[in-house]
């Protein structure tokens, strides 16, 4: 699962200190380093420096927060060509490098050549854990170890130029099909040749460190065991990266479903007030229908109650009274039908129904009288009764007030 995890880019990072080490017969060390970014699939250098020989020197180039990817050359790594065969352990491969050898006291690795063969590199583990001590001590951490020339054959195929002889620091390079197949000792420390890769011109004085970096990005290495203390490092490293990058990826995610939380609640809310407003228009539009359905009722129940609409019948009462009315009487009210009492706002009217309000001035009683049995032989009159009737004297005319009922 680690595995894995160590080649997502979140965690790995996009940028990385590959370092070689080359040990001279004097046991001093030379250094050099190739600070290397990725950008849109692309590697860059940023930084590179070479024939570095003190410790200090070292550390003040390298960036504190960068993983180290180390190459260690020069004295004490061994280099052999062996055949293998079929079901070799790679205890065997070991023995025909270095017979009757503990494999507990060496850490070493293989690349396969031409043919049946492959190149085995070894380094005594003391050795190994010393020249890692000067970068844990500094508090690097180095999340790979290669041994020799040959990660470079993880190069071979983004070299633009095919080479068939690669020159670095004391050694000399044969290829092959993209495999490096002779390694051959020089005494040249400094000579080297140019590889163009990509838009990047390296000397050999840089290639195995930028070629170290270059497999870290790009996840070419072959995954080997490394040393116990070395291994628990890369391993402590590793895991601070997948908490960190991890817990970061847990806020981005949680952050982001929070924000579209909040915009999918702003735009609910939005469509909830529209909706809300909807609702409240349409409640007002509804009860002023009602409203307006209650006044039609109303207004309907009164045509319908008080026969209102019945006008040739109410005419045809008005005829009678006027065609029975004698010349000396003067009408000066006619109400059909009145009110019973004075209208009120939002109150319904009521009406003393078949019944007729007359009111008049009269030069005496007795004409008065003479009209009202008139009207009394009239079949639709049910009852006629006199209300009011005044008269000051004899050349005055006397008012009147009448009540008439009719069936």
């Amino acid at each position: 699962m680690l595995q894995k995890l160590k080649k997502i880019e979140l965690i790995k990072g996009n940028s990385v200190a590959g370092v070689s080490v080359n040990i001279q017969t004097d046991g001093s060390n030379i250094f050099s380093v190739v600070i290397l970014q990725k950008k849109k699939n692309k590697v860059e250098i940023t930084k590179r420096h070479s024939g570095i020989t003190t410790i200090e020197e070292l550390m003040k180039i390298l960036p504190s927060s960068l993983p180290v990817q180390l190459v260690i050359d020069g004295k004490g790594v061994i280099i052999r060509k062996v055949m293998v065969e079929k079901d070799s352990s790679d205890e065997n491969l070991l023995n025909q490098v270095l017979p009757n050898s503990n494999s507990s006291e060496f850490y070493f690795e293989k690349y396969k050549t031409e043919g049946d063969f492959v190149f085995i590199s070894l380094i005594r583990i003391q050795q190994l854990n010393e020249i890692c001590n000067i970068f844990n001590d500094a508090g690097k951490i180095i999340v790979n170890v290669s041994l020799g020339p040959l990660i470079i054959n993880h190069l071979l195929s983004f070299v633009e130029t095919k080479e068939n002889i690669i020159e670095i620091p004391l050694q000399q390079l044969q290829i092959k099909n993209n495999l490096i197949v002779e390694i051959n000792r020089t005494s040249n420390l400094t000579a080297g040749s140019i590889i163009r890769v990509g838009n990047e011109n390296l000397e050999g004085t840089i290639l195995l460190s930028f070629t170290a970096g270059f497999c870290y990005l790009l996840n070419l290495f072959d995954e080997t065991k490394l040393p116990d203390n070395i291994q628990k490092q890369a391993d402590e490293y590793w895991n601070k990266r997948i908490f960190v990058m991890g817990g970061w990826t847990a806020l981005v995610f949680i952050f982001t479903l929070l924000l579209i939380s909040f915009l999918l609640f702003d735009n609910f809310r939005k469509q909830s007030d529209k909706l809300s407003y909807k609702v409240s228009l349409n409640t007002d539009l509804i009860k002023r229908l009602d409203t307006l359905k209650s006044e039609l009722k109303l207004k309907k129940d009164f045509f319908k109650d008080y026969n209102l609409s019945e006008s040739s019948r109410q005419s045809y009462f008005a005829d009678q009274i006027a065609l029975t009315l004698p010349e000396t009487i003067t009408l000066t009210v006619m109400d059909i039908n009145p009110l019973k009492k004075k209208l009120k706002e939002n109150q319904a009217p009521e009406f003393n129904r078949n019944t007729i309000l007359i009111s008049g001035i009269t030069p005496n009683s007795n004409i008065l009288n003479d009209w009202i049995k008139k009207l009394q032989q009239q079949k639709w009159v049910k009852q006629i009764n006199i209300m009011n009737y005044s008269q000051e004297n004899a050349v005055v005319k006397g008012e009147f007030k009448i009540e008439m009922i009719f069936n």
